[in-house]
C-alpha cells in the first residue's frame, strides 16, 4: 500500500464500533420524525411552511436525497449516518496523520471511534453525524499553517451547510469567524462563502418566517416549563454529567477524561504560542451553545468529540517533544497508559447498553411494521401513526398535525391560531380524527408520553376499529 495512503485503514477503525451499532442500537424517538421529513421533503413537502420541523432545514434534504438513490429503509438511512460519521473519521485522522504523523493519528482516530457521544448518537438518523462532518470539515480546511482564498471560501460555505443542519453548531462557525480575524486573513472570503451557502435556507425563512423560528426556536419554549432559555438546575445536571456525576441521568465520565486533557493542551499551546488554539476555541464555543436551549442533553455535546481528540494528541506530542527528566519522565507515560486504559473502559459498557435492547425496537423491527404498512395502504392514502417513522418507506401519507410525534405536546400551550399556523395537532383534535374515521388504518405505539398524549387506543376502539395486527409492539387498528 503506497504510505501516502497508509492512513487510510487507521481512519476506518471506528467502524468497527460505529457499524455494529447503525445496525443494532435502538431507535431514538426523534428518528421517526427526521426519516418522515427526508420523505415529505423528497416528495416536495416544504419543512415549516407545510409542517412541524424542529432544526435547521438541510437534513431532510440530505437523507431524502439519499433515500432517493439508495431507496427507503431504515437501515438505508442508518447507513448514510455511519458513512457521515466515517468522514468526520477520514478528516480527523488525515489531518492528525499530517500534523503528527501515523502513530498519533492511530490513537486519534482509537479515542474518536471509543467515545460515548460518538458511538450513541452519531449513527442514528439525527443530526449529529452531518453537522459534525461538515463544521470538522471546514476546521480542516483553516487549520492548515497557510490556508489559501480558496480554503477559506470553502470552509465558510461548509460551516453555513453545517447551521443549517443543526443550528447549535454556530458555535464552531463563531469560532472560524474570530480565527480569521485574529489572523488577519480569510474573514471576509470566510463571510461570503457562509453567505451564499445560507441562501436556499433564506428562501424556506421567506416563505414562512414565523413558522420558521417556531420550528427552531419557540419549540424549545413549550417543550419546557423554563422556557427557551431557563431551567438552569437541568441544565446544571447535564454538565454534572459529563463530568461523570450522577444525577437522574446517566453519567458520561469518559467525557471529563477526554475535556480535561484537551483544557490541559490548550493551556500549554497558549504558553507556547501566546493564544488558544483553534480547536479548543471551536469545542468551547460548541459546548457553552449547547447549554443555551431548554432543555439541555449531553448529547449535544457529540459535536465537540473530534476537535477535542486534536487537543489530545496535541497534548500527548507535546509530552513526548518535551518529556522532563527523572522522576517525572518515568511517571508520565504511565499516567497516560492510565488515562487511556480509563477512557476505554467505558466504550464496551456503553456498546452493551444499547445493543442489548429488544430487537422489536431496532431498525429491523420498525421495518417490519413499515413493510406491513405499505403492503396494506393505496399509494399516497393518509395513515394515522402515533409514530411518523412507522411510515418513513411507506406510499402512505401522514395526517397533517402528526409529521412530528411530540405536536400534541407542543400545542397545548398555543392557541387555536398558533396550532393552526404551525401545522400541529391538539391531542383533541387526533382523537376527533380517529372518531371521525378520517384514516383506514391507525397505527398505534407510544414513543414518550409527555403529556397530553392523545388516547389513540380508546379512541380507536370507540370508533369501531378492529386490531388488525401487532407487530414488535406496535397495534395497527383498521376500520371494519
Amino acid at each position: 500500500m503506497p504510505a501516502r495512503l497508509s492512513w487510510v485503514p487507521v481512519a476506518l477503525l471506528p467502524s468497527l464500533t460505529l457499524a455494529p451499532l447503525a445496525l443494532l442500537r435502538f431507535v431514538d424517538v426523534d428518528e421517526g420524525s427526521y426519516a418522515a421529513a427526508a420523505a415529505l421533503a423528497l416528495d416536495g413537502v416544504v419543512p415549516y411552511r407545510d409542517f412541524l420541523y424542529t432544526q435547521t432545514p438541510l437534513l431532510p434534504y440530505v437523507y431524502g436525497a439519499w433515500s432517493e438513490l439508495v431507496g427507503e429503509h431504515w437501515l438505508v438511512l442508518r447507513s448514510l449516518s455511519l458513512l457521515l460519521s466515517l468522514v468526520v473519521a477520514l478528516l480527523l485522522t488525515w489531518h492528525l496523520c499530517v500534523r503528527f504523523g501515523l502513530r498519533l493519528a492511530l490513537l486519534g482516530s482509537v479515542l474518536f471511534g471509543t467515545s460515548t457521544l460518538v458511538i450513541l448518537w452519531y449513527p442514528p438518523v439525527k443530526t449529529f453525524a452531518l453537522a459534525t462532518a461538515l463544521a470538522f470539515a471546514a476546521y480542516v480546511l483553516i487549520a492548515r499553517p497557510e490556508p489559501g482564498p480558496r480554503a477559506w471560501l470553502a470552509a465558510g460555505a461548509l460551516a453555513s451547510l453545517a447551521v443549517q443542519t443543526r443550528a447549535l453548531v454556530v458555535g464552531a462557525a463563531l469560532a472560524f469567524v474570530w480565527e480569521a480575524f485574529r489572523s488577519g486573513r480569510g474573514l471576509a472570503r470566510f463571510v461570503a462563502g457562509f453567505l451564499v451557502a445560507l441562501v436556499p435556507t433564506l428562501v424556506i425563512f421567506a416563505l414562512d418566517p414565523r413558522a420558521f423560528l417556531f420550528g427552531n426556536l419557540g419549540v424549545h419554549g413549550v417543550r419546557s416549563e423554563g422556557g427557551l432559555v431557563g431551567d438552569f438546575e437541568q441544565k446544571a445536571d447535564v454538565v454534572a454529567n459529563l463530568l461523570g456525576i450522577a444525577t437522574d441521568s446517566r453519567p458520561i465520565p469518559q467525557y471529563l477524561l477526554l475535556a480535561g486533557a484537551a483544557v490541559v493542551a490548550a493551556v500549554v499551546a497558549r504558553r507556547t504560542d501566546g493564544r488558544f488554539p483553534l480547536w479548543f476555541l471551536a469545542a468551547a464555543v460548541l459546548a457553552l451553545v449547547a447549554l443555551i436551549p431548554t432543555p439541555t442533553y449531553t448529547q449535544y455535546f457529540a459535536t465537540t468529540v473530534p476537535f477535542l481528540v486534536v487537543g489530545v494528541v496535541e497534548l500527548v506530542r507535546s509530552v513526548a517533544d518535551e518529556p522532563g527528566s527523572g522522576r517525572v519522565a518515568t511517571l508520565l507515560p504511565v499516567a497516560g497508559a492510565v488515562w487511556l486504559l480509563a477512557y476505554l473502559v467505558f466504550a464496551p459498557v456503553d456498546v452493551y447498553r444499547v445493543v442489548r435492547a429488544s430487537p422489536e425496537d431496532r431498525p429491523r423491527g420498525v421495518q417490519q411494521v413499515v413493510g406491513y404498512v405499505d403492503a396494506n395502504t393505496d399509494a399516497g392514502e393518509q395513515v394515522l401513526a402515533s409514530w411518523p417513522g412507522y411510515l418513513y418507506g411507506t406510499h402512505a401519507k401522514p395526517v397533517r398535525g402528526l409529521e412530528n410525534d411530540f405536536g400534541p405536546h407542543d400545542a397545548e400551550p398555543l392557541d387555536a391560531e398558533q396550532v393552526e399556523r404551525y401545522h400541529l395537532a391538539t391531542d383533541e383534535q387526533v382523537e376527533r380524527m380517529i372518531r371521525e374515521r378520517r384514516t383506514r388504518l391507525v397505527v398505534v405505539k407510544l414513543w414518550h408520553v409527555l403529556a397530553p398524549v392523545p388516547d389513540y387506543e380508546g379512541a380507536a376502539r370507540d370508533a369501531g376499529y378492529r386490531v388488525e395486527a401487532e407487530i414488535n409492539g406496535a397495534t395497527i387498528f383498521a376500520a371494519p
